[in-house]
Order: C-alpha cells, then sequence, then structure tokens
C-alpha cells in the first residue's frame, strides 16, 4: 500500500502500481485497514471473515460459485444445501403473507 499513497511517485508505471495493487489483495494488511469494521472481522473470526469474502465476490464481482474445504472459507455442501433451504423457505413464507 506504501507505493500506491505515501510513496508514489511519477516514475512509478501503471504495471507498478497495479503490481502493489495485486499485492495487497492477495495479502490484506487488517493493521492498516481501508475499511476497520471488514478488517476487525479479519482479525477476530477469520473463518467468518473467509466466508463473507467469498459471499459478497460471488454477489458483486461474479465470482464462481464454488464448494471448498470448511477450512478453505467456502461452504461445505450441507451448509449450502441448508441456506438454500432457509431461501426458499423465506420466499414461501413471504408469498404466504
Amino acid at each position: 500500500m506504501d507505493t500506491i499513497s505515501s510513496n508514489w511517485t511519477p516514475v512509478f508505471t501503471l504495471r507498478a502500481a497495479l503490481i502493489s495493487l495485486q499485492g495487497l489483495l492477495a495479502s490484506p494488511e487488517p493493521k492498516d485497514p481501508q475499511d476497520a469494521e471488514v478488517a476487525s472481522m479479519m482479525i477476530r473470526n477469520p473463518k467468518e471473515f473467509e466466508h463473507v469474502a467469498r459471499e459478497w465476490a460471488v454477489k458483486y464481482a461474479g465470482a464462481p460459485i464454488t464448494i471448498d474445504d470448511e477450512g478453505s472459507g467456502g461452504i461445505t455442501q450441507s451448509e449450502q444445501q441448508a441456506s438454500a433451504q432457509a431461501s426458499r423457505d423465506q420466499e414461501a413464507e413471504k408469498r404466504r403473507m
């Protein structure tokens, strides 16, 4: 992040900026956050952070929906099925009202 913020000079190329940005996205620094709430979650509950990050990537960035091992930040197949069932139940409840 230093390259993009405080150590920026006109000598840096777009390539250098993109490499710095790629490094920031690959390994975020929660002790110098852009969003304190997200950084707090990353430190306090990394599993939840991974789950929410994956969810947002799918929802807002069009990332592919995958089912990974629980330890990788993905969701298990049973969790995905339970979530899908809960969504169907909510929709059915709304229609009944």
